[in-house]
């Protein structure tokens, strides 16, 4: 099914305002590098700290990701199995906060304050 001109003169604005609602946004945290890499952020209610849980779901480490998240943040700290707390880099980025991870094997969860 092919629509008309006319259909599509309608769906248009419809499909505009969609569009520009979500292009490109940070939503409270992008991740970068990372196609085998599911994430989700929690934020305390009084906006102290952030959590990020990150999920490798291939058989192999997941490398170099970049992290971004919103607001001026100054400490990061990475938690996995293997046991050892790694502090992370952080830097400004526009409208935010970026942290590099060097490597995920299966699971992780970020700590921003």
């Amino acid at each position: 099914m092919t629509p008309t001109r006319r259909e599509m003169d309608r769906i248009q604005p419809v499909w505009e305002a969609t569009y520009n609602a979500t292009v490109r946004k940070n939503f409270g945290a992008r991740t970068f590098n990372t196609s085998s890499v599911i994430f989700d952020v929690r934020a305390r209610s009084d906006a102290k700290s952030i959590l990020v849980h990150l999920l490798n779901y291939t058989d192999y480490p997941s490398d170099d990701i970049a992290l971004q998240v919103l607001g001026t943040w100054h400490r990061a700290r990475l938690y996995t199995p293997e046991g050892r707390v790694r502090e992370l880099p952080v830097y400004p980025v526009k409208d935010g906060t970026g942290i590099d991870i060097s490597r995920i094997v299966v699971l992780g969860t970020v700590v921003v304050e």
